[in-house]
C-alpha cells in the first residue's frame, strides 16, 4: 500500500484527505477480513478544491488496488444534499484518469431504493451521477484507479444514508476475474441491478476534453449548480 504523498497541480502542491481502512466499517462486507486488517491503513486519497471556480470544484481520488478481503475496493459511498427542496439533489461528473471502475448508483425515493445502475468505466471515460443517485465507486482492477470529479461548492455528502444500511445496496464480490454482485440484506427487497457502460450515462455536450480542461469552457458544467434547469437531461439519463 503506498504511503500518501502530495501532488503538484497547476503550479500549486496538495496535501491529501485520507480515508483509513478502519474508517470503513460500517460498510466492508467481510468482517473477517476487517477485523484482523490495519485499521490505519490508507484506503484512498483525495485531492479536494484542486480547482475552484465559477461555485464549481475540481478533486482528484486516488484508490491503490487492495481488495477488502473478498470485497472489491471501495469509497464509503454517499447521496448528495438538495440543490432544490424537495426535488433535486445536487449531480456530480467522475472521469476515470487511471485504472478501471464500477459505478454503483442506486435512486432513492421515498425512503426506498427504486433503481440501482451498475455503470463500468475506464481510462478517458465520463459518467454522470444524476440527481438523487446515492453512489459508490469502486476499484475493478488490476491496478491503481485515479478519478477527477467536478461538483457544486454548495453541495455536500450525505454518508448517514450508505453508512445505517451497512454498504450500498450490492457489494462487489472479487471470483477469479469475474465480478459477483450480491445484495446487502439490510436492504430487504431490492430491484434488480441494470448493468450499463458508461457511454449511457454521459451527455454529449462534454465531449472529449479532459475534465479538467472544462475549466476553460465552466459553462458546460452548468447542470452541477442548476439541476432543476436540465430537467431533459435528467430524463435522458434515466432511460
Amino acid at each position: 500500500m503506498p504511503m500518501a504523498e502530495n501532488i503538484e497541480f497547476l503550479g500549486k502542491i496538495f496535501r491529501p484527505d485520507i480515508r483509513r481502512i478502519g474508517d470503513l466499517e460500517s460498510v466492508v462486507s467481510d468482517k473477517k477480513w476487517f477485523r484482523a486488517s490495519k485499521k490505519d491503513m490508507p484506503a484512498y486519497f483525495m485531492y479536494r478544491g484542486l480547482i475552484n471556480k465559477s461555485g464549481l470544484r475540481y478533486d482528484i481520488t486516488i484508490m491503490p488496488f487492495t481488495p477488502f478481503g473478498q470485497e472489491l475496493p471501495k469509497t464509503l459511498g454517499h447521496y448528495h444534499s438538495f440543490a432544490t427542496p424537495g426535488k433535486y439533489r445536487f449531480p456530480e461528473v467522475y472521469e476515470v484518469l487511471d485504472g478501471n471502475a464500477f459505478f454503483l448508483l442506486q435512486k432513492l425515493s421515498g425512503g426506498k431504493i427504486k433503481r440501482i445502475l451498475i455503470v463500468k468505466a475506464k481510462k478517458n471515460d465520463k459518467v454522470i451521477v444524476p440527481p438523487g443517485y446515492g453512489h459508490i465507486t469502486i476499484n475493478a482492477g488490476p491496478g491503481e484507479l485515479k478519478l477527477a470529479n467536478w461538483m457544486a461548492v454548495k453541495s455536500s455528502s450525505v454518508y448517514g444514508l450508505i453508512v445505517r444500511k451497512g454498504g450500498g445496496a450490492y457489494f462487489a464480490l472479487k471470483l477469479g476475474r469475474k465480478t459477483r454482485w450480491v445484495k446487502n440484506k439490510n436492504y430487504g427487497v431490492l430491484p434488480k441491478p441494470e448493468y450499463k457502460n458508461s457511454s449511457a450515462l454521459t451527455a454529449p455536450f462534454l465531449g472529449k476534453k479532459k475534465l479538467v480542461d472544462l475549466s476553460k469552457d465552466i459553462s458546460k458544467l452548468e447542470f452541477l449548480k442548476s439541476p432543476a434547469k436540465f430537467a431533459g437531461l435528467w430524463e435522458e439519463l434515466g432511460k
